[in-house]
Order: structure tokens, then C-alpha cells, then sequence
């Protein structure tokens, strides 16, 4: 579903259309009475000022949001610096900006399966002493889990807490496939699980023990 849809959709995203494709997500919030909104960004050829184009379009429609770029090795190392750099920017620029009141930021990862230890780190170090955390996919599929313990021999979340990445300002989006022991070791971070069941069912990745993460 990914390389034969979305990421294909990634790469063809230019500048307008990333504030015009975010405009239209805005539009529905706004019709559905959300006021604020958590983003995670991907447009692998277009990605510097892509915060800045989303954003924009977050002002105009009067609505509040967090944002984030996505890092990932999955388009090359150049990319995923150019993500950290995308994500650094865009942080320090609400802190230091008039839409701060609106506008809030994070640091955007993608999914473990596709980023390396050492993109990890680089992450890690950029947003030290930031007073930000990190917005991530993890375990949305099996092979998520299955890609870390052939890769790392542990599962996602516990690599994930090895390398400095959970704590109490992450967002884990989907957690489908955490187990018992994940789910402990992110309650455990004081990080937060976001459940999806529109997205799961529509790629048809599972359901997640939403009652044993309570």
C-alpha cells in the first residue's frame, strides 16, 4: 500500500500542493467542528519551507495545528537530513514567531522500518535541548515488528526507547501491533499512543488492544 500508493503520492507533492492539499484536510475539520489538528508531513521533493506552506494554510482557515516533517531513510541519507533540517527550522521558528499562538511543532519520524540507528541518533542529538518531542508511526503493520527484530533483534518500541526517542512529548501514531511489553514500555516513557481505526481499517493493518493500552 505504501510504495504502490502513498509514497508514490509523496513524491509528487510540490510546494502549493502541499498547502493546497492541507487546505482541503482543513475544510473537512472545519465541517466536522475540529479546532485542532496533529500533522505528519511527507513531500520528499519539496521538503524545505513544505512547514512553512502547511502552516500557511492552517492561519488562513483560522484552525489551530502541530506540525512535523517526516524523516526517513527510505528516499536516501540527503533526504533525511533534509527532514532533521525541515523539522529544526520549523521548531525554532515557532518559538520565535507572531502564529506560535496557533502554531505548534514536533519532530516528524516516519516509521522504525524505515529509519536507520544512525538517522535515529542524528534525530535524537538535533532535538536535544529543544523542549520538543517526536511524532512517529510505530507498528501500524506486523512488518514493522517483524523488519526490527530480524534488524535490531527487538521489537519497535523497545528499540525505539533504547535510542532516546520516547518520552513524555512523543506521539506514537497506530501501536496496532505493540504488545504487553511495548505497551510497558511506553507507559512507562509517559508517551502517548494515538489510535487510528479509520486508517487501519482502510489499509486493513489490524486492530489495536486500545483497552489493554488503558
Amino acid at each position: 500500500m505504501l510504495d504502490k500508493l502513498w509514497w508514490k503520492i509523496d513524491r509528487a507533492l510540490t510546494l502549493d500542493d502541499c498547502k493546497l492539499s492541507a487546505l482541503v484536510c482543513l475544510v473537512d475539520a472545519i465541517r466536522n467542528g475540529t479546532t485542532t489538528l496533529i500533522d505528519h508531513h511527507a513531500s520528499p521533493n519539496a521538503i524545505d519551507g513544505s512547514l512553512d506552506a502547511i502552516a500557511e494554510a492552517v492561519l488562513e482557515s483560522g484552525l489551530r495545528a502541530s506540525l512535523c516533517y517526516e524523516v526517513t531513510d527510505r528516499n536516501g541519507a540527503a533526504g533525511a537530513r533534509a527532514g532533521i533540517r525541515e523539522n529544526i527550522r520549523f521548531i525554532k521558528r515557532t518559538r520565535n514567531s507572531q502564529f506560535a499562538i496557533r502554531i505548534a511543532a514536533s519532530f516528524g519520524l516516519h516509521a522504525p522500518f524505515t529509519v536507520s540507528d544512525k538517522t535515529l541518533e542524528q534525530a535524537r542529538a538535533a532535538l536535544e535541548g529543544l523542549n520538543s518531542g517526536f511524532h512517529l508511526h510505530v507498528a501500524e503493520d506486523i512488518s514493522d515488528e517483524d523488519d526490527s527484530l530480524q534488524k535490531y533483534g527487538m521489537r519497535a518500541a523497545d528499540r525505539l526507547e533504547a535510542r532516546g526517542i520516547l518520552g513524555p512529548k512523543t506521539i506514537i501514531a497506530h501501536g496496532v501491533h505493540l504488545d504487553v511489553g511495548e505497551i510497558e514500555t511506553v507507559r512507562r516513557a509517559k508517551a502517548h499512543i494515538v489510535h487510528h481505526p479509520r486508517s487501519n481499517m482502510n489499509n486493513a493493518v489490524g486492530v489495536a488492544d486500545v483497552l489493554g493500552m488503558l
